[in-house]
């Protein structure tokens, strides 16, 4: 039998993306950080970042920051989502591994941060998407329950409400006719001519659109941990595996002869530590971003600046996006 000729590995793939560490970072005696000074930094990251959107600036209108600034906000009420769940299960529930799903949502808002922050057009993609899948539902519903009476008042006055969403984002009536043609396949109405409405990228899409190296270059290191933080939205067997080991009740745990304090030490590692600072460095970072906007914003800075000295040493993840982006973007030598 022939050997087979090596594939090259994909662009995307572990040896092009991952990050070598060339000193122990870890070895620099960080001091730990208590959850409530990490939950007080990234409070006041937020609420600079939001402060300095409400500023004028040439590339981005009133209402795109706006958008910019609900990101941060979703940002942060996530983030104490996160807290509280850690806070009231202990590592015998297993519904704290729950906080490893809502810690995808925090990737999720950093890609989000980092692409609108790339050009204002993705802020109009981004409000575009979120109409169009509004609009999408109406329709749905229309097509299944309009014979209904009992939704005909729904109908009624949810339609306007649409209709003035779609005008105070900018769109017009042909996105709306070429919505109504791919989804019933009705025909767009003389005068109009066909204009779709583009998804919103996912994650996995979104380094294709930045620019800089270093931005794109970090983006795609994360994309590798928003794939393992899937597994826990995707009902994954590592997501229900993780549950079992935190169930007191699963009954492999005691067959096993797992010990309680390897179940605690475990439950920091791999659930409380992760979830606390990976959810710290989607907002920092993304305050991080936001200063390329606000170049002159010295509170914003300083807020990301003392966030990071709390948390660039705490993990590899937090280093490696450190490392490979922030530093250079604060001016750190």
């Amino acid at each position: 039998m022939m050997a087979q000729t090596p594939k090259t590995p994909k662009k995307n793939a572990v040896v092009n993306v991952a990050f070598r560490h060339l000193e122990d970072f870890g070895a620099r005696g960080t001091k730990v950080v208590s959850g409530a000074k990490l939950d007080e930094l990234v409070s006041l990251c937020v609420t600079r970042a939001v402060s300095a959107l409400e500023r004028d600036v040439s590339s981005y209108a009133s209402k795109q920051r706006d958008q910019i600034s609900d990101v941060f906000k979703s940002l942060l009420s996530t983030h104490r989502t996160i807290r509280k769940l850690l806070k009231e299960y202990a590592h015998g529930n297993p519904e704290a591994v729950d906080a490893l799903s809502l810690l995808r949502l925090q990737l999720e808002g950093l890609f989000v941060a980092c692409l609108m922050l790339e050009a204002p057009k993705y802020v109009d993609l981004y409000v575009g998407d979120y109409w169009k899948k509004t609009y999408i539902d109406y329709l749905l519903i229309k097509e299944e329950s309009g014979a209904l009476p009992s939704q005909q008042d729904y109908l009624a006055t949810s339609l306007p409400n649409i209709i003035n969403l779609r005008n105070y984002f900018g769109l017009t009536e042909e996105h709306q006719a070429t919505i109504e043609l791919e989804q019933l396949g009705t025909p767009i109405p003389v005068g109009l001519t066909n204009q779709p409405i583009p998804w919103f990228p996912t994650p996995g899409d979104v380094p294709k659109e930045i620019v800089n190296p270093d931005k794109k270059r970090m983006l795609e290191r994360l994309k590798f941990r928003y794939d393992q933080l899937c597994s826990f939205s995707h009902v994954l067997g590592h997501a229900n595996l993780l549950k079992a080991v935190f169930d007191k009740r699963f009954v492999h745990r005691n067959a096993g002869r797992i010990r309680e304090e390897d179940v605690k030490e475990k439950f920091q590692r791999v659930v409380v530590i992760p979830a606390t600072l990976e959810s710290c460095l989607c907002i920092t970072q993304a305050a991080t971003e936001l200063t390329m906007l606000y170049p002159n914003d010295l509170d914003l800075a300083a807020i990301a600046i003392e966030t990071w000295n709390s948390i660039a040493d705490t993990s590899s993840l937090c280093h490696i996006v450190w490392a490979l982006r922030a530093k250079k973007m604060l001016g750190i030598v």
